[in-house]
């Protein structure tokens, strides 16, 4: 999992990242521009069942996933977005631990609030720091709910996530 401060960083985790896979909201793939680039790498948002059985399907195969947990880019700075639960259910789903990479631009570019053409004063530096992994065998092994323990690892995930930058 990672934050997205930026339109591009995406661009950048496929290219690190061997056998990648990525969730894409549902719009994506009828923007006119973008839609045959979406249909190669990522999976659609748009039907919950069908996102878990592909999600689940290109793990098993091996690949590599990468789901930005905000549900879309950071909308100014460092400041996340609430956490959605989607990829503590993928985790759990298909037992597989998370790990996150926290993900820096500075000057901002390409954000939320900023349009395409808007470029700032000097280059845009990306830096990508690769943390521990989130292992999930705790979580499998307690008797509660999955819906339940995606909302506690979801929170556990943002609460890390925030710390993280924090220090950035």
């Amino acid at each position: 999992i990672a934050n997205h401060p930026s339109l591009i960083d995406v661009v950048i985790l496929i290219s690190l990242m061997p056998n990648a896979d990525c969730i894409v909201k549902e719009a994506l793939w009828h923007n006119f521009f973008i839609r045959g680039v979406v249909g190669a790498a990522y999976i659609s948002n748009s039907d919950p069942e069908q996102l878990m059985a592909a999600c689940t399907a290109s793990l098993a195969e091996g690949n590599n996933l990468i789901i930005f947990p905000e549900g879309t880019r950071t909308r100014s700075g460092l400041t996340l977005n609430s956490f959605q639960r989607g990829a503590a259910n993928i985790a759990l789903r298909a037992a597989v631990d998370i790990r996150p990479v926290v993900v820096n631009c500075e000057p901002p570019f390409l954000t939320k609030t900023m349009s395409w053409y808007e470029m700032p004063d000097k280059r845009a530096r990306f830096s990508l720091r690769v943390q521990d992994p989130v292992t999930i065998d705790k979580w499998l092994e307690k008797p509660d709910s999955v819906t339940l323990e995606a909302r506690q690892l979801t929170k556990i995930l943002e609460s890390q996530y925030r710390e993280s930058l924090a220090y950035e």
